[in-house]
């Protein structure tokens, strides 16, 4: 490895810590903001959703505009509008103005997120680009494991604003970073079109869609779901005829494209909400502190870490393979032991699935994005990237639309420090059952991966 490749391998990683770091940490620091604010259950649920639909909305579409005006550039002002979101949410002196500003952090975390994996393919090799994508992964998780560890001694010892000081201050860094190490840029699209009517399309059925999660048992919530997925409809219809569309419809007719991207998005559905509930099922049922909680939940991103590196050289090796598989596997026993969680339950119980989720998920992580990348040409990585993000971010919303999906219609309004535990345990195990489903659908899903091929 080149100090060419060295620099923008940093530059990307950290990037790649830093996002990550914040929304484990605001997780751990959920309900220290809920009894703050006194929120109900409905808007607690909105704090961290906010920040993932700022990435889901928008992460098509920057990575598209990475394509044509430069990827360095858009994860550039990624960075800058995190940073100064984060002044933001540091200051705020309301749940509206902190629910704002988180959601432009998620609005900045999806310019880098689109960009991101897609400048490491435009650095690295097919023969290379396993082990770089293995760095990206570890570094995803170390900023999960930094931020359930610092994420929680901050918020016991300074509160939860010192998260957002630390995030910001790391930004300001970073940028320092680019403007001095970073010079170049990629433009594999420059002069392609921008589709901004589907670009609008697809904002706004996003939106509409979520909407409707958090009104699902009212007509007008029913109503708003069906009208946001007809929008899903119509986006990909349009995209099918635009000449440069900013997703193309055309490449999950790759086979090994379209079922590696089904999978993400089924893995973080079953899997993004999981560190908000056992936050609370921790903090709020097992009466255990934030700083105690992080270092609980920090097992899952530890495995992951430890486990990353090795899977991603294996990718490199074996083009289509089995570990996927096996990573879903893990992953739904380790969400149905959540899904058997009472209050009595010992917390041996919540680490043992705690580790088989990790394991599931570093086994899966890297290999998965390896062979979604290896699948197209190099023209399609930044659209193939923003994809694989695109999956990410979606997942993490329906994740937690399921959470707001059940919390709406079984605690409604009511302010969720005054929510029984029992309530609360019904809700919880009621997801994870769900999550269990999806993650043992998505291993069927991958059979047809078990043949294997030499890269």
């Amino acid at each position: 490895m080149n100090n060419n490749q060295k620099i923008p391998l940093l530059i990307v990683s950290i990037g790649a810590f830093l996002i990550p770091f914040m929304g484990t940490a605001l997780n751990i620091a959920v309900p220290s903001i809920g009894m703050e604010f006194m929120l109900d259950a409905l808007f607690v649920t909105w704090i961290p959703t906010s920040f993932i639909l700022g990435n889901a909305a928008f992460i098509l579409v920057f990575g598209k505009i990475g394509d044509i005006y430069g990827r360095k550039r858009i994860f550039q002002y990624g960075v800058l509008i995190f940073t100064l979101a984060s002044i933001v949410a540091l200051f705020s002196n309301s749940s509206v103005v902190l629910l704002i500003s988180v959601f432009f952090t998620g609005l900045g975390s999806s310019m880098i997120y689109a960009n991101a994996v897609a400048i490491l393919s435009s650095v690295f090799k097919t023969g290379q680009r396993g082990g770089a994508l293995g760095a990206y992964v570890t570094a995803v998780y170390a900023g999960i494991l930094a931020g359930s560890i610092l994420g929680g001694f901050l918020t016991t010892s300074l509160g939860w604003r010192s998260i957002f000081l630390f995030v910001l201050s790391l930004g300001f860094f970073l940028l320092l970073l680019i403007l001095w190490k970073f010079p170049q840029d990629w433009r594999d699209a420059e002069g392609d079109r921008f589709d901004y009517k589907g670009a609008f399309i697809y904002l706004l059925s996003i939106l509409v869609i979520m909407y409707g999660i958090s009104f699902i048992n009212s007509y007008q919530g029913i109503l708003s779901i069906i009208l946001g997925l007809m929008g899903l409809i119509l986006f990909a219809w349009w995209e099918l005829k635009f000449e440069t569309p900013i997703l193309n419809i055309n490449l999950f007719r790759n086979r090994i494209f379209a079922i590696s991207t089904v999978t993400i998005l089924i893995m973080q559905i079953s899997t993004s909400a999981m560190w908000f509930l056992l936050s609370f099922y921790l903090q709020s049922v097992k009466l255990i502190s934030p700083d105690l909680t992080g270092l609980i939940l920090v097992i899952q991103p530890l495995a992951v870490v430890l486990l990353s590196i090795y899977t991603g050289v294996l990718s490199d090796k074996i083009k289509v393979n089995a570990v996927p598989t096996a990573g879903l596997i893990l992953t739904s026993l380790g969400l149905l032991i959540f899904a058997n969680l009472n209050g009595k339950s010992p917390v041996e119980f919540l680490v043992l699935g705690l580790i088989l989720v990790g394991a599931g998920v570093a086994l899966f992580s890297s290999p998965i994005t390896n062979a979604t990348m290896s699948s197209v040409s190099k023209k399609y990585y930044g659209m193939a990237s923003a994809t694989v993000s695109n999956m990410v971010f979606t997942g993490q919303l329906l994740s937690m639309g399921v959470v707001i999906m059940i919390f709406s219609i079984s605690m409604g309004t009511s302010v969720l420090s005054r929510v029984s535990a029992e309530c609360f345990l019904r809700c919880m195990n009621t997801i994870f059952l769900i999550f269990t489903i999806l993650s043992l659908g998505g291993v069927i899903l991958t059979l047809p991966l078990l043949r294997k091929k030499k890269e």
